[in-house]
């Protein structure tokens, strides 16, 4: 059995009690999400928001996360049609992190899948200065 520390009971049971008593404004949302796999948690998470009431979702923008742009694009726009809300616009976002390059990537992703990582990609780059 998982047993949930006290404390983190008691936020959830205060947010539950505070949204209850607030008016229930709907809300628009902009999805940003890599959504990877089917049955992932990302699509999931967009099946929650498609489905609340609460929620006017106005689009879905996908990047490359655990799976290309790509494949993920192609898994959230049947997700919608699964679902019946193909008139949500799907727009593809970058297909290579904005920090490193596509070789850094490459060894990135093939180190992880391998267990270790290379020297100086497990940290943070330095961003170029604008100047």
């Amino acid at each position: 059995m998982i047993r949930i520390p006290q404390p983190v009971m008691a936020a959830a049971t205060l947010l539950l009690l505070v949204g209850a008593g607030v008016a229930q404004e709907k809300r628009y949302v902009v999805i940003d999400q890599d959504a990877a796999e089917p049955g992932g948690t990302d699509m999931m998470s967009i099946l929650v928001l498609l489905q609340s009431p609460n929620v006017q979702t106005l689009g879905i923008t996908v990047v490359t996360g655990d799976q290309w742009r790509n494949e993920e694009v192609a898994h959230t726009l049947r997700l919608l049609e699964l679902v019946g809300r193909a008139d949500i616009p799907v727009v593809p976002g970058a297909v290579y992190p904005l920090v490193r390059t596509q070789a850094e990537t490459k060894l990135w992703e093939q180190a992880v899948w391998e267990g270790h990582l290379p020297r100086g990609l497990d940290a943070p780059r330095e961003q170029p200065r604008s100047g």
